[in-house]
């Protein structure tokens, strides 16, 4: 049955279909179709307007299909498969009830869908994580008929803030309007006097973008430095200059100074303060994990806000204290020779539950992002580009092009090995060079340690540490999981057979097949074997069953640290070597190899040994955690609703 709303706005009024409402957020007025946004404004009346000059958008949802959706799978996956469904002009409302189930095994997703008696799943070939998004637009698309080029109607509204925006050669100084078909559009704004091309994608049908600049102050000791941003001349230092958020070139030079040159990325009101290098010996330079602390040198006091300090020194021994917010105090004695220009990096260990360093970015160009080191952060657009960061100092290190379907990054000996869904890729001296390439197959799970990856295809390639060429390449079933425990491999096949082979010679040293298995974990001369229900523990060397523990519940995973192993449940995390709980409702569970980390909403609960013990501290930030990932130095990096991204320690955290 159709309903109306009658709306009346100064002297008109307008009808909208069942399911359609406006509301105001942020300042900005959305006429929304089931929580869909499609329409935005400024305000109310502008709102209205444009529903009556663009009625066909509204016809154009109208028609959309509407369907009820029942989800069954993780918690943390709902706003993807929301996002799937938004993608394809598909709206939650009164329509046939469609049934979507997910299932996480390892790194792959078991998709299920539904729609009436027509039913779809991807059990034949699984999906990656990484790509299990793309097969759950195809199955609804078979099951909802839906043509393959879906022309969404969509709406942007750009906030100028007085900036100038020229698009399609026509130039505005205020709020800009923008009706398109198409899912980005290319615009440009006046910099200076020079226009810079912007380019913006569309993560949903109407979207508000803002151009936004900051106020970055810069100094330099000495005083005076000529400073160049962007390559164009702005004055001597000190000065303030207004910058849009984004990465920036700068260039800093004095008489009788070492120039500097680097990248910074913006993304709020800073002060930036560089210490020049005088071109003399016997100075010492002071590198930091950190921007700003206070540095003490025989009694003489320094502070630094990039996390760097050069000064000359007489020759001798000197005593340096190192003191920062949220970081344990740092204490060297360092002596220096005549004429020495010596380098020195400090390493301040942070306090547990504590921010080391918090960026704002735009998450939608976004695609994943790949936790480094602490002054390596990866981020993976949406374009295939790859964009190493110091997130700290907020440098940018490189950028590089023409990645697609990135599923993980590897620092190796100074250089990177990307690893894509049919590709290996070196990057050394900022260039990319292939290492493997795939046909017909793609890699499904690897080890970056030992240079192994398996493929869907059931190969197995082994590369040279020294060299990166193949060594070998075995054919078996597709693999689910690689192990390694000093000489011994483990693999978990799909057909739930495990293998142990002697690394060295490839020797099959037993197999065992265990029905239902789903995931292995090896410690201490153990192999544990997840089996819905049960734990089996496994001698390593003879695949021997030791032990055989069953729950009330299926085995969510296991967690080891480097004194205890955790079982995680539904409602609980228990301890196998003493029985002890952490309760647990709805949390997302992570671990590194001495923290536990339970996130929900806007709290984190960190566990960890202290003294033999297990000690807890909880955290509480202002804002909704939309993604997690952990990082190899005993801390997380939290993805917020605001588009920041947070950087929190855990216990040992750097």
């Amino acid at each position: 049955m159709f309903f109306a709303l009658l709306f009346f706005v100064s002297s008109f009024s307008i009808e909208l279909p069942n399911g359609f409402e406006t509301s105001e957020q942020d300042g900005v007025w959305y006429l929304s179709r089931y929580n869909t946004p499609i329409l935005v404004a400024k305000t109310k009346e502008r709102l209205f307007s444009l529903i009556e000059e663009h009625i066909e958008i509204i016809d154009f949802w109208r028609k959309a299909p509407t369907v009820v959706l029942e989800y069954h799978g993780p918690e943390d996956l709902k706003d993807d498969v929301l996002n799937v469904i938004q993608n394809l002009g598909i709206a939650l409302g009164n329509g046939k009830k469609l049934k979507i189930k997910l299932r996480i095994s390892d790194d792959y997703v078991l998709i299920e869908v539904s729609y009436g008696s027509q039913k779809l799943n991807n059990y034949a070939s699984l999906s990656n994580l990484t790509n299990w998004k793309t097969d759950l637009s195809v199955f609804l698309k078979k099951l909802l008929d839906l043509p393959d080029v879906i022309n969404i109607p969509h709406v942007l509204f750009i906030e100028t803030f007085g900036n100038k925006v020229k698009y399609n050669d026509k130039i505005s100084s205020r709020d800009l309007l923008i009706i398109t078909s198409s899912k980005s559009i290319d615009v440009e704004i006046l910099e200076g006097q020079k226009w810079r091309k912007l380019q913006f994608e569309f993560q949903k049908p109407a979207d508000v973008w803002k151009l936004n600049y900051f106020d970055v102050e810069i100094q330099t000791f000495p005083e005076s430095a000529k400073l160049f941003v962007d390559e164009q001349y702005i004055g001597e230092t000190p000065l303030v200059v207004k910058l849009k958020g984004g990465i920036h070139t700068l260039e800093i030079k004095s008489f009788r100074y070492k120039t500097i040159k680097k990248s910074i990325y913006i993304d709020s009101k800073q002060s930036l303060k560089y210490d020049l290098e005088k071109l003399e010996d016997g100075i010492l330079n002071l590198s930091l994990n950190i921007s700003e602390a206070t540095i003490t040198i025989d009694d003489r006091v320094y502070k630094t806000l990039n996390g760097k300090l050069s000064v000359g020194l007489n020759p001798g021994i000197h005593n340096i204290t190192v003191e920062a917010k949220n970081r344990e105090t740092s204490t060297e004695k360092v002596q220096l020779n005549p004429g020495e220009n010596k380098n020195l990096i400090i390493n301040l260990k942070g306090i547990i539950g504590t921010k080391d360093w918090d960026l704002l970015i735009d998450v939608q160009k976004i695609e994943d992002l790949f936790p480094i080191s602490r002054s390596e952060l990866i981020l993976y657009l949406r374009d295939h580009s790859l964009i190493c960061l110091n997130p700290i100092r907020r440098e940018l290190c490189w950028v590089l092009k023409g990645f697609k379907d990135v599923l993980a990054v590897h620092k190796y000996d100074k250089k990177f090995l990307i690893l894509c869904k049919d590709s290996l890729w070196l990057v050394r001296n900022k260039q990319s060079i292939p290492i493997l390439k795939l046909s017909n197959e793609s890699f499904i799970t690897w080890d970056f340690d030992n240079l192994i990856f398996a493929t869907n295809s059931g190969k197995l390639y082994k590369l040279s540490k020294i060299t990166l060429k193949t060594l070998w390449i075995r054919k078996g079933h597709p693999i689910l999981q690689i192990l390694f425990d000093e000489n011994l491999l483990f693999m978990l096949d799909v057909y739930r057979n495990i293998y142990c082979y002697n690394v060295k010679t490839m020797e099959l040293i037993w197999k065992k097949h265990l029905k239902d298995a789903m995931t292995i974990y090896v410690n201490n001369g153990k192999l544990y074997v997840v089996l819905g229900k049960y734990l089996t523990i496994l001698e390593d060397i003879s695949g021997r069953e030791i032990k055989r523990i069953e729950f009330f519940e299926p085995v969510e995973k296991l967690i080891i640290l480097k004194d205890a192993i955790f079982i995680v449940l539904k409602d609980r995390i228990e301890s196998l070597n003493n029985g002890k709980l952490i309760n647990r409702k709805d949390e997302k569970v992570l671990s590194d190899e001495n923290n536990i980390y339970l996130i929900d909403n806007k709290k984190i609960k960190i566990y960890f040994s202290k003294n033999g013990k297990l000690d807890s501290k909880e955290v509480e930030l202002s804002e909704i955690i939309m993604d997690v990932k952990t990082t190899n130095e005993c801390s997380i990096i939290l993805v917020c609703n605001s588009g920041k991204l947070v950087k929190i320690f855990g216990a040992n955290g750097y």
